[in-house]
Order: C-alpha cells, then sequence, then structure tokens
C-alpha cells in the first residue's frame, strides 16, 4: 500500500517500475485507476482520475475491477483466463 506521494516517487518515479505500473490496475479505496502513457493517472475509458490525498493505492481485488479494464487474454485447456491490462 501506497499514498499518493510514495506512488509518484517510488513508482512513478523510476523507469523500470513505471513501465510495469503502465500495465496494471490499481485502486484507491473503491474507485480503480491506471497509469496512462503522460504518467497520469486514468479511470476506464481514459477518463482523468484524481488520487484522494488521504487515499491508499492497492492493488485491487479482480471483483472490484470495472469491465472496462478487463481483457480476456492466453486462452488456453482450462478456459481463458482474464487479467487486469487495458491496452
Amino acid at each position: 500500500m501506497w499514498t499518493a506521494a510514495e506512488f509518484r516517487s517510488l513508482i512513478i518515479g523510476r523507469p523500470v517500475l513505471r513501465r510495469i505500473a503502465q500495465r496494471l490496475v490499481r485502486a484507491a479505496g473503491p474507485s480503480t485507476f491506471r497509469l496512462d502513457e503522460d504518467r497520469m493517472f486514468a479511470a476506464v475509458h481514459d477518463a482523468p482520475f484524481v488520487v484522494p490525498p488521504d487515499a491508499r493505492i492497492t492493488p485491487p481485488h479482480l471483483d472490484d475491477t470495472p469491465p472496462g479494464f478487463l481483457r480476456t487474454r492466453y486462452p488456453g485447456p482450462s478456459g481463458p483466463r482474464v487479467g487486469c491490462v487495458d491496452a
């Protein structure tokens, strides 16, 4: 868990971690968002998202992730898997 300031300095401020973070969805309370190519927070369908200053940024539970952030990937013998990647 990070505060918004910690997330900006520890994740967004580091090129390798930033590239990984851009592929993942995060949660801030009940809301989910991702990091876009311009290092800004974006909600589903690229709507701007503002992380509340007192929010804790965490990985979301798959059940809490909006359908716009989900895409089916890697179908296999056990059926398709769902990943939280919006690209």
